[in-house]
């Protein structure tokens, strides 16, 4: 199995190994908005289904129903980014685990004009965190680099 670890662009080039991946490399991969925009919807679809009445506001509305515009927008941001991942042709010939780069916190803040939401945005890390639970392994590298690095 291949390991890939993730390589910020201000990442000394000691740091690199064999199999990185340079994440501006990822975020230049074009993706088909119709791709984009049907994989959101249908994972928008299953929250919707599998979250309708677990927490309910004072009026009865769910949770999902009142934080759709952020929820929605992380939704987009998981999607695209795990179709670049997909569709890098070096990652796509030979997959494997994906190793989070060093020091990059799993999800983060964006600032937005909007006083009532608060925009989420996930990283590449986080994106190599979400696939790192099929191999035991990099989960427990992945632990002990974040846990070092005090990015939990």
């Amino acid at each position: 199995m291949c390991w890939w670890a993730l390589v910020t662009e201000d990442a000394l080039p000691d740091q690199r190994t064999a199999a990185w991946i340079a994440t501006t490399d990822l975020d230049d991969v074009p993706i088909d908005r119709e791709e984009l925009d049907s994989h959101v919807q249908a994972v928008m679809a299953e929250l919707e289904a599998q979250s309708d009445q677990r927490a309910l506001t004072p009026g009865g509305a769910s949770w999902l129903h009142v934080q759709h515009v952020p929820v929605r927008r992380l939704v987009g941001h998981l999607v695209r980014k795990l179709l670049a991942l997909s569709a890098w042709e070096p990652f796509a010939q030979n997959p494997g685990c994906v190793i989070p780069a060093a020091g990059e916190a799993l999800i983060g803040t964006r600032e937005t004009s909007s006083r009532e939401y608060r925009l989420y945005t996930v990283s590449w890390s986080g994106i190599a965190y979400l696939l790192s639970t099929r191999c035991l392994n990099c989960s427990e590298v992945t632990a002990r680099s974040h846990r070092a690095e005090g990015t939990w």
